[in-house]
């Protein structure tokens, strides 16, 4: 039934961006901070990161992110993303590892590309 004239009615949800099961090294620090943290990438999206970590930042933290994207098989085609986002939440990872499973948006990026040494 529509919104009678006068009523708002709720927003539509956006749509969520696709994940990719990338598992990869990652460094993350607080923003300003000079000490990296290292975890390891359960899923990215263009939107953000999910991670496992030891060290976990408090949701709405400015953090920093980088981790290497590459073609597999094909090194020389990939780059090393340098990334600033925000922590959006964090839990202790379903196995217990000790570690937890942290996602952050993804705000800002760059891509260092890999040379071809080819």
């Amino acid at each position: 039934m529509p919104a009678a004239i006068g009523e708002a009615s709720a927003p539509a949800p956006l749509p969520r961006s696709e994940r990719f099961p990338i598992r990869t090294a990652i460094h993350y620090r607080k923003l300003g901070n000079s000490h990296w943290y290292e975890g390891r990438t359960l899923n990215i999206s263009a939107s953000g990161v999910l991670f496992r970590a030891d060290q976990t930042p408090s949701p709405r933290t400015a953090i920093e992110m980088t981790f290497t994207l590459s073609l597999e098989g094909r090194q020389h085609l990939g780059g090393q993303v340098i990334c600033q986002g925000e922590i959006v939440r964090n839990a202790p990872a379903p196995q217990s590892s000790g570690s937890s499973q942290v996602a952050a948006t993804i705000v800002r990026y760059r891509i260092a590309r890999n040379r071809d040494s080819q």
